[in-house]
């Protein structure tokens, strides 16, 4: 993305004339578990004023596209970027990030990205792993099928055939089940990058089987999640040198199954942004408080400038 296009785009959404509204509107509440990942980067840190608040920095928004799930959500898809951003910003606003009323004034270039993480719930992982266990038991069963040794090797012929159809078979199973679980692993490596879990999923593997914990964060992991990734950047070294300088990142999640998106992002996005800026380092996991959210179906009313 050119960075005029980006100024461009930022200017849009950080004009006060962007606003979400909601039709339909009802009362909702939720215990969910969001997941949280920050991180500063190059010696980036909050300054704070004489009360003890944040000294206020400007940012502009630029989008770096979204994920889409295996299977059609409505509740994703009609979510553009400019909706999606001016919840994330009204989220921001509290912490002392304020949108820069012109985008090449920026502090921050805030890059965006949202979508669906492609979970192991959504594929047929299981499907060889069941065919290997087949494969396993089938070979036994030839196995223990064959006569005594002491018969006659003509006689047993048939169990023999048998026996080696069902080694050929077992061994192709087997074979099919070391390629599933490659692919698991890639697929669980992918999203835990996206999430922020990467740091905690190697030993969350090996925790599993004796830490509740541990247990939730691997399904976490390979469940189908909603997230938002926030990178920033120096807008002015950005802009000047042509250079991309992070700053803070922040991650944010919520399971899919039982969720809508457009409804649980103002919840989430309010939730996550005590840590933007933070140096947190690791996923924090908590249930959402029990809060009224007023959902429905969000619309652009008014825009400023270009989303294009």
């Amino acid at each position: 993305m050119k960075l005029a296009h980006c100024i461009r785009l930022a200017a849009g959404i950080s004009a006060s004339a962007l606003l979400l509204t909601t039709a339909r509107a009802e009362k909702q509440a939720t215990t969910e578990i969001v997941a949280v990942f920050a991180k500063t980067w190059n010696g980036y840190s909050r300054a704070r004023l004489p009360d003890g608040s944040f000294k206020p920095e400007t940012y502009a928004f630029a989008s770096a596209g979204r994920v889409n799930g295996n299977e059609g959500d409505a509740s994703i898809d009609k979510v553009t970027f400019l909706q999606a951003a001016s919840v994330v910003a009204k989220a921001l606003q509290p912490q002392g990030y304020v949108g820069a009323p012109q985008g090449k004034d920026a502090d921050l270039l805030i890059f965006m990205s949202f979508g669906t993480t492609l979970g192991t719930d959504a594929n047929d992982f299981h499907h060889f792993s069941y065919n290997a266990q087949e494969g396993v038991r089938s070979y036994m069963t030839a196995k223990n099928a064959l006569p005594p040794s002491d018969v006659d090797p003509h006689d047993e012929s048939g169990a023999r055939a048998m026996l080696a159809a069902a080694d050929a078979n077992m061994q192709a199973a087997l074979v099919s089940n070391e390629f599933e679980n490659t692919q698991r692993d890639l697929n669980d490596a992918r999203n835990a990058m996206i999430l922020g879990y990467g740091n905690r999923m190697q030993d969350a593997i090996y925790l599993s089987p004796f830490s509740t914990e541990g247990g939730d964060i691997v399904s976490e992991v390979e469940e189908s999640r909603y997230f938002v990734v926030l990178r920033a950047f120096d807008f002015r070294t950005l802009a000047r040198e042509h250079k991309k300088k992070l700053l803070w990142e922040t991650r944010f999640s919520i399971a899919r199954h039982h969720n809508r998106f457009d409804e649980q992002l103002p919840n989430m996005a309010k939730f996550a942004s005590q840590f933007c800026g933070e140096d947190v380092g690791k996923i924090i996991r908590r249930h959402l408080p029990n809060v009224n959210v007023e959902v429905g179906t969000p619309r652009v009313i008014e825009t400023s400038g270009t989303g294009r």
